[in-house]
């Protein structure tokens, strides 16, 4: 630790753990700091992040399923080619119309939640990796570059927003570090973006789930008594 900055994977453990929960925001990560005053209840925020087919989807429906009130499903993917709808397809096959008000928001989400207001107690974003890549692509067409300090800035204030605003909100994010290193700058940058954006949403979270091959990894926060700790076999769409 440097300057109260993390500078390994150790240091970086060891400062998530230090922060209160709650009470204090991220402000190593973009985040505006402020302190909590009491005068409304909090939103409970949960991210679940991993691969391509590794659950991760189908695991957030179930456990949003499982908590109580009207629910918003706000699905981040565009429809561009048939592969993409063929996907779309999927999800939509397995989530209850009777369960679920859906939106499919392919621009900025946090304008799109502003105007929901309070009506839903949980809420579902499905995917956070598309909503980057809505991100990147209008600061293309724009001529600029979206940067990490940015993508810090933009989860900070959806974070914060979603708190203050829902019950419970879960939000789906792919987990792309982990293989090679990707041979153009594009992907690269997209790569790093995404996982700037996966640690300032942890950050956030109270609860973090890592799915892989199916199966749930609590990463932080909860007990063995919540409802996080279920498996499923259903691997129809993720």
């Amino acid at each position: 630790m440097e300057n109260g900055i993390p500078r390994s994977i150790t240091d970086l453990g060891i400062f998530l753990l230090s922060l209160p929960r709650r009470r204090f925001l991220p402000e190593h990560f973009g985040a505006r700091a402020e302190t909590e005053r009491g005068e409304a209840a909090v939103a409970n925020l949960i991210l679940v992040v991993g691969g391509s087919r590794s659950g991760k989807s189908e695991y957030a429906r179930r456990l949003a399923e499982s908590l109580a009130g009207p629910r918003l499903f706000l699905a981040t993917s565009a429809p561009l080619d048939e592969e993409m709808r063929e996907r779309i397809a999927a999800h939509r096959s397995v989530r209850s119309a009777s369960l679920w008000d859906t939106a499919e928001v392919y621009e900025d989400i946090l304008p799109f939640l502003k105007k929901a207001g309070r009506k839903y107690s949980v809420v579902l974003v499905d995917c956070l990796t598309l909503w980057l890549s809505t991100l990147m692509r209008n600061e293309f067409e724009r001529g600029g570059e979206l940067t990490e300090k940015e993508m810090s800035a933009r989860c900070s204030d959806l974070a914060l927003f979603c708190r203050q605003e829902f019950g419970s909100v879960l939000f789906v994010s792919n987990e792309v570090g982990m293989g090679i290193v990707p041979e153009n700058a594009v992907a690269r940058r997209f790569r790093d973006l995404a996982g700037r954006c996966n640690q300032v949403m942890a950050a956030f979270a109270d609860e973090v789930f890592l799915l892989t091959c199916g199966l749930p990894i609590r990463v932080k926060g909860g007990d063995s008594g919540t409802p996080g700790n279920g498996n499923f076999t259903d691997n129809s769409a993720r």
